[in-house]
């Protein structure tokens, strides 16, 4: 009698592609989330921070700055420290001469001092000039702005890199976890097909 021979064996060792597909995958997927969360802060982050301001104005009297209206500044957006006045107190002048109102905003943005209550949209460059009433310990300050800034960009952003990033993750991670074990077994399958003397047909 002939000693039975046992079966061929293959060390996962052997493997190819190694096990680096795996941990890729895993890292692909926790990166993913990572990203997500800290793109997330610094959309907020911007959607909530105040642009740079180009004049300011403390109490009554009148400031002048220059605005040239463009994509990236549209807009000229008032801020105050008194917020529950509004804009209403203040008047904005264009280059000719001609006044220009301020409309509520059409959202909320404020830090610890200044909130947004008004903005204005001048069409000339040149000189405008600030003139507001109001009681002296209420300070004013202006600032160019993009058209429905804040409104649209900011919140896409925000909510786009909460989800797309993640996401992304999700996608890619488990495909190249997948595609490596889907690699590596029909690797297996050929050695075994080898060491046991039949041609593989993979």
């Amino acid at each position: 009698m002939y000693a039975q021979q046992p079966p061929p064996r293959v060390s996962p060792s052997e493997l190819r592609p190694g096990r680096f597909g795996y941990w890729a995958g895993g890292v692909v997927i926790v990166l993913g989330g990572i990203a997500g969360v800290v793109a997330f802060v610094v959309f907020l982050l911007q959607a909530v921070a105040l642009p740079d301001f180009t004049a300011r104005l403390p109490g009554d009297g009148e400031a002048v700055f220059s605005h040239t209206p463009d994509e990236e500044a549209a807009d000229i957006a008032l801020y105050s420290t008194s917020p529950v006045n509004g804009p209403y107190e203040c008047e904005l002048f264009t280059p000719s001469g001609e006044p220009t109102a301020f409309t509520d905003p059409e959202f909320h943005q404020e830090d610890s001092e200044w909130m947004l209550v008004g903005v204005a949209s001048p069409q000339e460059a040149g000189e405008y000039t600030l003139v507001c009433e109001d009681h002296p310990d209420h300070a004013y300050a202006v600032a160019p702005v993009p058209e429905d800034f804040g409104v649209i960009e900011d919140v896409v952003g925000t909510l786009a890199s909460l989800f797309l990033f993640p996401l992304a993750g999700l996608v890619t991670g488990p495909a190249l976890i997948v595609s490596t074990a889907v690699r590596r077994g029909r690797h297996k399958k050929r050695l075994l097909a080898e060491r046991a003397g039949h041609p593989y047909r993979g």
